[in-house]
């Protein structure tokens, strides 16, 4: 999987604005990824800032853009996605 500052950089470069790493992290739970958990974060089950709905889909598509650097995955597990190559294991992408 990219690091933030890499889909960070992405969005900037495609759509103009720089995204929160909580938005980022948000993002990635929303399309079933494992996001780090920061250590600040106060409570684990409340988000404070959670991704703008109008963002989500520029930070998916980030998601989706930046994976194809990345080598796939070729152990299958079931329709899950993979972390670290954002990939279904039953053949879709994101």
């Amino acid at each position: 999987m990219a690091t933030y500052k890499e889909i960070q950089e992405y969005v900037q470069l495609n759509f103009g604005y720089k995204p929160k790493t909580c938005w980022i992290a948000h993002a990635k739970e929303i399309n079933g990824l494992s996001p780090m958990t920061a250590t600040n974060r106060k409570d684990l089950n409340k988000r404070e800032h959670p991704c703008p709905k109008e963002k989500q889909e520029d930070i998916k598509k980030a998601f989706q853009h930046l994976v194809k650097s990345f080598l796939f995955c070729k152990k299958p597990s079931g329709g899950l996605i993979c972390n670290t190559c954002l990939t279904r294991h039953d053949g879709g992408l994101l």
